[in-house]
């Protein structure tokens, strides 16, 4: 890509296609392109819409299995059938996951929202993005890999951690507190910041 702008390369981004490398070296041109930043930007949010059409469908089918699964694993410990529990119990993690980003989706959906790319100020941090309504109604920070990671404000006050769901990890919170700035820390150490714009 060098100096060019990411054409194409911005729904590739967005659906996570990329290898590596192009991945990093789109990251070094949207900080200082504007345009393409916009793209990827409205590429993301694409996706993440796509994604709620394709997710609701599956979050009513994992709704209706998880009164079932409780059912299921006691029946699999009478009978002798102990190594099948760690499948119902990923069965009811990713109903979690799924509600969890619908919900981060429909109130994207029902309202203005903005985002901003977390800054690492420590080497090797993840990608990060925090997407938030423009009213301050809630915001959502997602981070690349299933590590845990302690948000909070510019102050120091903590909002919540980070939970792993695949390959992400990802926190919903509603009515954050004002902010102009969010940190991610891991094992207390400040490794990545994210300055929210205005309503």
């Amino acid at each position: 890509m060098h100096d060019a702008h990411v054409g194409e390369s911005a729904e590739l981004y967005a659906l996570g296609l990329l290898d590596l490398e192009e991945r990093a070296e789109l990251d070094r041109h949207i900080v200082q392109c504007a345009q393409c930043l916009r793209a990827v930007g409205e590429a993301e949010e694409t996706v993440l819409f796509l994604e709620r059409g394709s997710q609701l469908g599956a979050s009513a089918k994992k709704r209706r299995l998880i009164a079932p699964v409780w059912l299921a694993i006691a029946a699999a410990f009478l009978l002798g059938l102990l190594p099948s529990i760690p499948l119902f119990v990923q069965n009811a993690r990713d109903a979690q996951s799924i509600a969890i980003r619908n919900a981060a989706t429909i109130a994207m959906i029902g309202s203005h929202f903005a985002h901003a790319q977390f800054t690492p100020v420590a080497a090797g941090a993840p990608s990060a993005k925090v997407i938030y309504a423009r009213n301050g109604a809630w915001l959502y920070v997602i981070v690349a890999g299933s590590h845990r990671y302690q948000v909070e404000t510019k102050d120091g006050r903590v909002l919540g951690v980070t939970e792993p769901r695949g390959a992400v990890s990802e926190f919903l919170l509603a009515s954050p507190p004002k902010s102009s700035t969010l940190q991610l820390r891991s094992n207390g150490a400040l490794i990545e910041t994210a300055r929210l714009g205005g309503p």
